[in-house]
């Protein structure tokens, strides 16, 4: 089972982790970012 995170806000640091912590295909995670363009994670 996939452990939920909820991450808040969406800088370059906070990008970063998030593709290195889905690497290990554990985590399912919410990016909550008041801005309304995405990033690409890939």
């Amino acid at each position: 089972m996939k452990k939920h995170t909820v991450v808040i806000g969406g800088g370059f640091a906070v990008i970063n982790l998030i593709k290195t912590i889905t690497k290990s295909n554990e985590f399912l995670i919410t990016l909550v970012n008041r801005n309304n363009y995405h990033f690409s994670l890939s």
